[in-house]
């Protein structure tokens, strides 16, 4: 299964599940080594985050699995 994720201003993406949690890590990772140069550059950082987050959530509720 897949979900929609979208954004204000952008296009549609469908991830499934192994996708949204290859995307979670890299942002782990990315957050790790980098600092963000302003404000909205983090709160962009958060909101993508978070909705990956949930999407993760919802498409291992859908599944039924952890």
């Amino acid at each position: 299964r897949s979900l929609s994720v979208y954004m204000a201003n952008t296009i549609p993406v469908e991830l499934d599940k192994l996708s949204t949690k290859l995307l979670l890590r890299i942002l782990d990772k990315y957050l790790e080594k980098h600092s963000f140069g302003s404000p909205v550059e983090q709160q962009a950082f958060n909101e993508t985050y978070t909705k990956l987050k949930v999407a993760l959530f919802e498409l291992t509720f859908m599944d039924g699995n952890e």
